[in-house]
C-alpha cells in the first residue's frame, strides 16, 4: 500500500496545465517524460500486461535538465519528493514499486545504486515480481507484484554503470531499461526556453512550477480512462504496427512495444483534455525518442555488438605492440611485448587487417 503522503496535491490541474504541462510544448524531452508518467496506468487495459513493466533512463551531464523532466513527470501523481533515489536498496525498491503500482516510479541518479545489484533490480522491476520469502509460521509469504512505468536518470548509462562491478549488459536489461541520451538539444535538455535567458532559468522555473501544481492530472487521467469504453488494446496493437515502431531483433520488439505505449499514453492524456498539447505531439515525441534509442544502441544483438567492441577495443589497447606484419618487406627483430604475440595485420585494399591467434581472440573476446 501506498503511504498516505505519496500522492500528494497542490494548486490545482487548471494551474498544473498552465505551469508544467504548457512548457512541454516543444520540448521533447520534457513532452516525453510527461507522457511516460501516464503510461504505467495503461499497462492492463492497454498492453493487457497483468505484472511487471518497462523504464527509460535519460542520460545527460549534470545540470542539463534531465532531473528536471523528472520532477515534472512526478508533478502528474505528487509532489516533487514523489522523485526516489536509486540510493535505496533492492527490497526498498521493491516495496516502493508495489505502493505506486499502475503509476509511475521517477528514480534520480543511477550512479548512486549499487553496481553490483542494479542488474538483478533492473530485472525485478520490469518484471513486477518480488523475491520470495518466507513467513514467520515457516511457509512462503505472498511476494509483492507490481506494474509499473519506471523513469530513471544518470550521467551514465546503465551499461557503463554496471562495468564498475565489472559486469556486463545482457540484452533483456537492455530492453528493459531504455537508454535515451538527453543532453544533445539546443540548450541541454531543452528547445524551447518559453522565454527564460537560459537553461538554467528555464530548469530551476520547472521545479518550481512542479512544486506549486501537482497530483492533479494522474487522478484525472484515471478518472477518464474509467469511463472511456473504447477498445483500447486494439489501438494499442495497430499503434505498435505502425512502420516507425518495426524491430530487427526481440530487443527492438520490446524497447517499440514500451515507446508505443508512452506515446499511446501522451496521446490519451490530450484527448482527455489534461495535457493541452496539440494532437501528434505525444506520438511524434514517442518516435523520435525510440529512433533515439535506436541510434544509440548501434547495430545487431547486444552479444554480438559487444564482442566486436570488445575486439575493437583489443586491437586499439595492443595494435602496435603484439600484432606484426604477416609479410613483412623488410623483417626486422620483432620486440618482446611481454604479453606474447596476439596475431598478424595485414594491408589490403578495403583497410588494415588484423589477424588474431585462436588464444588472442580468446583474451579479446573474453566471456563470449
Amino acid at each position: 500500500y501506498a503511504a498516505p503522503d505519496t500522492y500528494k496535491k497542490a494548486g490545482t490541474l487548471e494551474g498544473w496545465g498552465a505551469n508544467v504541462s504548457r512548457l512541454c510544448i516543444g520540448n521533447p524531452v520534457s513532452l516525453f517524460a510527461v507522457s511516460t508518467a501516464f503510461a504505467g496506468t495503461l499497462l492492463l487495459p492497454a498492453k493487457r500486461q497483468h505484472a511487471g513493466g518497462g523504464g527509460v533512463h535519460f542520460v545527460g551531464g549534470s545540470g542539463t535538465g534531465k532531473t528536471g523532466a523528472a520532477q515534472m513527470a512526478a508533478s502528474v501523481w505528487g509532489g516533487p519528493d514523489y522523485v526516489m533515489t536509486w540510493r535505496a536498496t533492492g527490497n526498498g525498491l521493491e516495496a516502493t514499486a508495489a505502493a505506486r503500482n499502475d503509476t509511475l516510479l521517477p528514480l534520480d541518479e543511477i550512479g548512486e545504486s549499487n553496481a553490483f545489484e542494479i542488474g538483478e533490480t533492473v530485472y525485478a522491476l520490469a518484471n513486477g515480481l518480488g523475491k520470495q520469502r518466507a513467513a514467520r509460521t515457516g511457509g512462503a509469504r505472498l511476494s509483492a507484484r507490481w506494474r509499473i512505468i519506471t523513469l530513471s536518470t544518470g550521467e551514465h548509462t546503465l551499461a557503463t554503470h554496471m562495468r564498475k562491478a565489472g559486469a556486463k549488459i545482457k540484452a533483456g536489461q537492455e530492453a528493459r531499461l531504455l537508454d535515451v541520451q538527453v543532453d544533445n538539444r539546443a540548450y541541454g535538455a531543452y528547445d524551447d526556453l518559453h522565454g527564460y535567458p537560459d537553461g538554467a532559468a528555464f530548469n530551476s522555473a520547472i521545479k518550481e512550477r512542479s512544486g506549486r501544481d501537482y497530483g492533479h492530472a494522474g487522478p484525472a487521467f484515471v478518472e477518464a480512462l474509467l469511463n472511456d469504453s473504447t477498445d483500447r488494446a486494439e489501438q494499442y496493437n495497430q499503434l505498435c504496427a505502425l512502420p516507425a515502431f518495426t524491430a530487427d531483433d526481440g530487443v527492438e520488439a520490446r524497447a517499440a512495444s514500451t515507446f508505443a505505449l508512452i506515446a499511446m499514453a501522451g496521446e490519451l492524456a490530450t484527448e482527455y483534455g489534461i495535457t493541452g498539447w496539440p494532437e501528434g505531439a505525444a506520438l511524434n515525441t514517442a518516435i523520435e525518442m525510440f529512433q533515439s534509442w535506436k541510434d544509440g544502441r548501434g547495430q545487431g544483438h547486444t552479444e554480438t555488438r559487444q564482442a566486436l567492441e570488445a575486439v575493437t577495443s583489443f586491437i586499439e589497447t595492443h595494435g602496435d605492440s603484439r600484432f606484426t606484419e604477416i609479410h613483412p618487406t623488410n623483417p626486422e627483430p620483432v620486440k618482446a611485448s611481454g604479453q606474447g604475440r596476439a596475431g598478424y595485420w595485414e594491408d589490403t585494399e578495403e583497410g588494415r587487417v588484423f589477424l588474431f591467434t585462436a588464444t588472442a581472440l580468446e583474451e579479446a573476446a573474453k566471456g563470449f
